[in-house]
């Protein structure tokens, strides 16, 4: 037995989970977290054998066998130890290390490693409670991180110079020991080593047991890089790790929900508002040994994207790579957040209940992809067309399981149709054409009433409405409801236009279709105002129905206006619509705001925080 490392042994136990091991063996059936079957070691007619992959254990309560994937191997097929981890290396795809006479004392030296980085993580902690470091207390305050998430996560502070080196050296840590785990660096030029973390606030990493193994940085100014992480050491593999899982596993375990976001103060964020099922991969795109992990934690992670263009970037690259991967009951969601935002943001701006929303509304891995290969090319030739369908089709052709492969082929066929080949439903009249100039014609009789433009077919053709909705979790936002029932009260009230024309011109619209629906309102405005007496109001009002019939979601806006906008809704008098538009307008302004005092409060912190370090 001491043949094997015990590094690689927890790296078998940790690729192969063990309901996939005993699953070739016996029929397993998944309640909740665990899964169910009749033991192999007794004969019953009941089912008492459980297992539990993220204990990585087997237990029957009838004869009482107990064990991991290992011990499954050995009673079930006869093997001898070294046999058994031969067989699952070869099942997990990992090189069986060859046979080392000093495995016990590489063991000795991991748990000395160990030791080592607690040091530092203690070294760190106690820096950052001493408050004799202005920058970072600052920052610490600048991202409102309560004691309790900063304890929980045990975030500390890497002081200026080579103070943690020279604590270690104190507590008879050599500095090759040092080197080895990557908290110093030698110089190519023949320097005396230097701490490798310097003036930045600290994230340990540790592993599923809760042992520090690495670190992460964030600089407190404007450095670069932003983010300096430990490199690859005999404790750390970042392509097999995620932070924060430590802290996260139980709360994972109660809520059956895993969130995966882009990095570390998102992770605190999310814990602080109460998501404590958070975890980031650390500066590298999500592996295949990440996607494993997350699976054996929860069947469909919610991965929680900044919503600029890099965040998307990664949503498709993680799609793609977990395709191949797929099998019934296991696969991605993904929360893609309001551009600009991180989670720091969207909690601060709208508060925990709206991301809730925004989970609930997470995209499946279908439409996510759909959606960004959509987006990759035009779509406007047969040609093109067929370029977009023979990029979906290959990505369908990648996924290994048969059933999730068929499954991809006939939705995303059925969604092209639609888009692309359906019979067009019959022009709606609208308000008027626009004349050469892009304005519209309300006088001349023989221009109204044509059609603008075709229908444009929704997202996701054949998806349920409530998917197409859940495709924007910002759309259920505070923000967003508020602004529909803006518009909606502006399309039912049209007389009120022109008085909230101005205010409406300066309001910024988060989301495209909502910025159209504007651009309507206001054109409509612009001619009450130049035709005055000569108005066609029927006219009018077909186009304002119009665009409210191409914003869509007419039955979710009456909701709205029934609950939470009553103003808007076309029952309500003018004057309360009135009433209610401008409320909502001084709010607006309110919030604009305070987002700009907050951005001066940000900038005027930078620039001390950048003083004090020269």
């Amino acid at each position: 037995m001491a043949r094997f490392d015990p590094h690689f042994l927890e790296r078998l136990r940790d690729q192969l989970p063990v309901s996939q091991v005993v699953g070739q063996r016996v029929k397993l059936n998944r309640k909740g977290k665990e899964h169910w079957g009749l033991c192999p070691f007794h004969h019953e007619k009941s089912p008492s054998f459980k297992v539990n992959d993220d204990r990585g254990r087997y237990h029957c309560f009838g004869c009482g066998k107990d064990g991991d994937i290992v011990t499954f191997v050995m009673e079930t097929e006869g093997h001898s130890f070294p046999e058994a981890v031969e067989r699952l290396a070869n099942l997990a795809g990992l090189e069986l290390p060859a046979p080392d006479p000093k495995a016990a004392e590489r063991a000795d030296k991991r748990k000395s490693y160990h030791e080592i980085m607690e040091l530092a993580c203690r070294f760190f902690e106690a820096q950052l409670k001493s408050g004799n470091h202005r920058a970072v207390q600052d920052y610490i305050q600048l991202r409102a991180l309560s004691p309790q998430t900063l304890a929980l996560y045990r975030v500390g502070y890497a002081p200026p110079g080579n103070q943690l080196k020279t604590a270690l050296e104190a507590r008879g840590v050599s500095e090759a020991d040092m080197l080895e785990l990557g908290l110093i660096k030698k110089p190519e030029d023949g320097r005396a080593p230097f701490d490798f973390f310097r003036d930045r606030l600290m994230f340990p990493i540790s592993d599923r047991q809760g042992r520090i193994i690495a670190f992460g940085g964030r600089v407190l100014g404007d450095g670069k890089p932003k983010y300096l992480n430990s490199s690859d050491t005999p404790l750390f593999n970042k392509s097999e790790t995620l932070f924060g899982l430590a802290q996260a596993r139980q709360a994972i375990h109660a809520n059956k929900t895993l969130l995966v976001a882009e990095g570390y103060m998102d992770v605190l964020a999310l814990a602080q508002a109460g998501f404590r099922y958070a975890l980031a991969p650390l500066g590298t795109a999500m592996t295949e040994q990440h996607l494993g992990l997350l699976w054996r934690l929860a069947p469909e992670p919610i991965l929680c994207l900044d919503g600029d263009s890099a965040g998307q970037a990664a949503a498709q690259r993680a799609g793609e790579r977990a395709l191949p991967l797929l099998k019934p009951g296991q696969s991605l969601r993904f929360l893609s957040l309001p551009e600009g935002q991180d989670p720091d943001d969207f909690l601060k701006d709208q508060g925990a209940s709206a991301f809730s929303q925004a989970m609930e509304g997470a995209r499946p891995m279908s439409e996510q992809l759909w959606s960004a290969c959509l987006a990759e090319a035009p779509t406007d030739s047969p040609e093109r067309q067929a370029a977009f369908w023979n990029r979906l089709r290959a990505l369908a052709d990648s996924i290994q399981d048969p059933e999730v492969r068929r499954g991809y082929h006939q939705l995303w066929r059925g969604w092209y149709e639609a888009q692309f080949f359906a019979p067009k439903a019959p022009a709606q009249r609208t308000f008027a054409a626009r004349n050469q100039t892009g304005r519209f014609n309300l006088r001349g009789q023989d221009t109204r009433f044509q059609v603008s433009r075709a229908p444009t077919p929704s997202f996701a053709p054949g998806a349920p409405r409530a998917a197409t909705r859940a495709a924007t979790p910002a759309r259920d936002s505070l923000l967003v409801r508020g602004l529909e029932g803006l518009l909606l009260a502006l399309t039912q009230h049209p007389t009120l236009l022109p008085d909230y024309a101005e205010a409406l011109s300066k309001v910024h619209f988060p989301r495209p279709k909502l910025a159209t629906w504007s651009a309507e309102l206001l054109d409509a405005a612009l001619m009450i105002e130049e035709t005055a007496a000569d108005l066609d109001t029927e006219a009018l009002q077909c186009h304002l129905n119009a665009a409210l019939e191409a914003y869509g979601e007419t039955e979710r806006l009456q909701t709205l206006a029934n609950s939470l906008a009553p103003y808007a809704s076309r029952e309500s008098s003018d004057d309360v619509a009135r009433s209610g538009i401008e409320e909502f307008l001084t709010k607006l302004q309110e919030q604009q705001a305070r987002d700009e005092q907050k951005r001066s409060q940000i900038e005027q912190l930078k620039q001390r925080v950048s003083g004090e370090q020269t």
